[in-house]
């Protein structure tokens, strides 16, 4: 009689994807099973080993991310940028928020070299530039925006600043050192906007 199975796929992949975003690629496979209730069998079986599970949790982590987070910024403008901003790292609504990002965490995690993460690092840096443009030029529609100010040019800085602060959280794992540089990112997407 086979053995009923302690988690399902959908359980194993949720699990697994904090794991991840804690502990990143690097994570041995028996410290996986540890953390995870995954046993081995189910690993390679059903999850496609520990790469296949790592991309399907990190598929999970950018479909909840375009949905919840990049959509409604390209749909919104430099508010809606600051709304994420104070959301994303206070702990008290986000208790992952020490841990930095999880695709943030991937970008810079040099375990995960494979050409299938590499494709998701691509997605995720896109969809952090087009939702960054897509505000920034909602903005300049409303004339709210100043006009010298190059659209690609902020959407880059407004990545690489926020990937910088995620970075910060993961290595304190926390985020009071990153809050300054939060605020202060914060003051200066106001600075943007027309007097």
């Amino acid at each position: 009689m086979p053995r009923k199975r302690k988690l399902s796929i959908e359980e194993a992949i949720e699990k697994s994807m904090f794991a991840f975003w804690q502990y990143g690629f690097g994570l041995g496979v028996r410290s996986l099973e540890k953390k995870t209730g995954i046993n081995r069998f189910m690993l390679q079986t059903e999850l496609g080993g520990k790469e296949g599970l790592f991309i399907q949790a990190l598929d999970t982590y950018l479909s909840k991310m375009e949905k919840d987070l990049f959509l409604p910024i390209a749909s919104g403008n430099l508010d809606t940028i600051v709304g994420f901003l104070k959301k994303q790292f206070n702990e008290n609504k986000n208790p992952m928020a020490c841990h930095g990002c999880f695709a943030v965490n991937t970008m810079s995690d040099e375990n995960a070299v494979s050409e299938e993460i590499e494709r998701r690092r691509r997605r995720f840096m896109d969809l952090n530039l087009n939702s960054f443009i897509s505000a920034l030029k909602n903005e300049r529609k409303n004339n709210r925006l100043k006009k010298n100010l190059n659209i690609e040019k902020t959407a880059s800085f407004l990545t690489a600043s926020i990937f910088g602060i995620n970075i910060l959280d993961k290595i304190k794992n926390n985020n009071s050192h990153s809050r300054p540089a939060m605020e202060m990112l914060v003051r200066q997407m106001m600075s943007w906007r027309k007097a």
